[in-house]
């Protein structure tokens, strides 16, 4: 039933006026050190309202959404050569993960994702 909650919550966000804008400040390459970056994303929705992650780089659908509908949402999707999955606390902070398939290599990065306004 959470997990219904949760969908239910981010299909709405996702498909209401506003989208959701990520901005990533910090990005952590598998086992090395974490650096500054300034990576943006975007959750919004395709044409049919199915929830989108979208990047500079590639528009990914959404495949699972998952939470607890009271403290965080996660958000998985799949691209060529990687799982992507974005939880983000009810209070905007926010993880986003690549993992590799091959390697296997993760990239993990750190920021906040807000409702934009329009």
């Amino acid at each position: 039933m959470r997990t219904l909650s949760t969908a239910a919550f981010m299909v709405c966000m996702a498909t209401a006026a506003h989208a959701m804008e990520c901005t990533f400040t910090t990005e952590c390459f598998d086992g090395e050190a974490c650096a500054e970056t300034d990576l943006e994303m975007t959750v919004a929705h395709n044409d049919h309202g199915l929830p989108t992650l979208e990047t500079i780089s590639e528009t990914l659908h959404v495949t699972a959404i998952a939470g607890d509908g009271k403290t965080h949402s996660t958000l998985t999707a799949t691209g060529e050569g990687a799982i992507h999955m974005l939880t983000r606390s009810m209070g905007g902070d926010a993880r986003y993960t690549v993992h590799l398939t091959e390697g296997p290599i993760v990239i993990s990065y750190l920021g906040t994702c807000k409702v934009g306004e329009e």
